[in-house]
């Protein structure tokens, strides 16, 4: 972990990385080498829990990465497809493009609605910081 939170022990590290990589609780306690029950008591603990999300979100980075970097392959793939010899592959490869450019578009709209609404927060409580100061 790179994170700046409390230590954990080495099962406790253990049990993070199982944590995020076991099909079961049960599975992800033998991993780590202690009890489903100490895996359990873990889990409700702030420390592990700040260690599973900021390992969650390492590995979730990783795989967007990697998803971007392939990206533009699988739009070339597309592509080629829109000549292909019959129909259905052409429709469906068109298809596949819409799709996906209308939940880019969506996503975008999003992320920057998501911006504006960020600010007016920020902006509100900047006014009640400085209301409550004078006021």
């Amino acid at each position: 972990m790179t994170g700046q939170g409390p230590k954990l022990t080495r099962r406790q590290e253990a049990a993070v990385a199982a944590l995020l990589t076991a099909a079961t609780l049960e599975d992800a306690a033998r991993t780590a080498g202690v009890s489903v029950s100490t895996l359990r008591r873990w889990r409700q603990e702030p420390a592990l829990r700040a260690a599973c999300a900021e390992a969650r979100a390492e590995m979730l980075g990783g795989t967007l990465t990697l998803l971007l970097k392939l990206n533009s392959r699988a739009v070339r793939t597309l592509s080629k497809c829109l000549k292909a010899p019959r129909a259905s592959d052409q429709i469906r490869a068109s298809n596949a493009i819409l799709h996906q450019t209308v939940k880019a578009t969506e996503l975008v709209g999003l992320a920057e609605q998501v911006a504006e609404l960020r600010e007016k927060v920020q902006a509100i409580q900047a006014s009640k910081r400085i209301r409550g100061v004078v006021g």
